[in-house]
């Protein structure tokens, strides 16, 4: 189904959760892991009470009666719709126009990831949802766009150092407050791609993520290994000791 709220109301309730977390139990999973769709709309990181009733109560019951903790997708400022967020901190061109960075539905409507109005709404937004129980976060929509605002604080135009920096300080903040939370950090500029342009370690000393994306190889799983794409997760774990998070498709299964 398309994700849009008419959607999210047909096919993204609690009586859908339950029956996930039905499945989790029974192969042992230790979480249950909610893509987009939690939230009322793209991006907005405000949850769902409507069809999933309260966080915090949703998240005992996980706990309690199917012995899961909840996870999130937690997009970034490229992929937040603007609606729940101030014009403030909306993306100018160098014609101090706002400008869209998305065709997808209901992104009319950019969002500078250095702008206070988007970032302390963002934290503010995990903060509450660490709180009513949330233990792991997927930054996720995390690619860089360059902003000209001159009244967000950042250079003109943002830098790619200022935009990774951000997303480095809302980690670390979170973190501050929640030291439990696990944190998967996609490339701070590229997004969910295959390719790396952010050093696998950099800002990681900080202690502001715990896992990073795994160069998308989770489309198609299989082929990937029977290819010997998928070597390169084992060279990359000669390298280093950030673990991948790595999604498994299975409708190609």
């Amino acid at each position: 189904a398309p994700d849009n709220e008419a959607a999210r109301a047909k096919h993204y309730r609690l009586e859908h959760m339950l029956e996930e977390a039905a499945k989790a139990k029974e192969l042992g999973c230790e979480a249950l892991y909610m893509d987009p769709g939690w939230d009322t709309h793209f991006g907005s990181s405000i949850w769902a009470a409507d069809r999933l009733g309260e966080a915090g109560p949703f998240i005992e019951r996980m706990r309690d009666e199917f012995g899961l903790s909840v996870s999130l997708h937690t997009p970034l400022a490229n992929w937040n719709i603007h609606k729940t967020y101030p014009q403030s901190a909306w993306i100018r061109n160098e014609a101090g126009e706002n400008f869209r960075t998305s065709q997808w539905e209901g992104f009319d409507h950019g969002l500078c990831s250095v702008a206070p109005g988007w970032w302390q709404t963002k934290l503010t937004q995990f903060l509450e949802l660490a709180e009513a129980g949330v233990t792991f976060f997927m930054f996720d929509g995390s690619n860089y766009t360059p902003c000209h605002a001159p009244d967000h604080g950042h250079k003109v135009p943002l830098t790619r150092e200022e935009h990774i920096r951000a997303y480095a300080e809302l980690a670390r903040q979170l973190r501050q407050q929640y030291p439990k939370v696990l944190i998967e950090m996609h490339d701070q500029v590229l997004g969910p791609v295959e390719a790396r342009y952010v050093p696998m370690y950099y800002t990681h000393h900080a202690d502001t993520f715990d896992t990073i994306w795994a160069f998308e190889y989770m489309w198609y799983s299989l082929p990937d290994l029977l290819s010997g794409k998928a070597l390169a997760l084992y060279y990359y774990n000669l390298a280093y000791n950030i673990p991948l998070y790595l999604h498994v498709n299975l409708k190609t299964d």
